[in-house]
């Protein structure tokens, strides 16, 4: 019985086609796949949130770069939220990250510039 469950596990992983994330200009974000416990989870994270967590504040090939720099705990983000709420498309939250490593974003840093009076 336990061969036969492997064997099903990688058929199971080899039909699985992880793509290569991607910038969709039309969703202003980076989309991408995550191997959740042997299913493949489709996942999307906005370059708004990419600013905030990451500085990234650019659409597209650099939203994809701050994605790979950071995929290790946007991925692991996807797999938290998945195993407590269940497989359907998964829009990362800023608050579900702990990336604060890069400079803020430049809407951070107009947030942060005083008013002149």
């Amino acid at each position: 019985m336990a061969a036969r469950d492997q064997e099903r596990a990688a058929l199971r992983k080899d039909s699985m086609e992880r793509y290569d994330p991607y910038y969709a200009q039309d969703t202003d974000g980076v989309h991408f796949a995550v191997d959740v416990d042997g299913r493949l989870v489709q996942a999307y994270i906005s370059r708004p949130v990419l600013a905030q967590t990451c500085g990234v504040d650019e659409p597209g090939l650099p939203c994809v770069a701050a994605y790979q720099t950071h995929r290790d705990a946007i991925d692991e983000a996807v797999r938290r939220r998945v195993r407590t709420r269940g497989p359907e498309t998964v829009l990362v939250l800023a608050e579900e990250l702990g990336i604060r490593d890069a400079a803020p974003s430049s809407v951070a840093r107009l947030l942060q510039k005083p008013v002149a009076r």
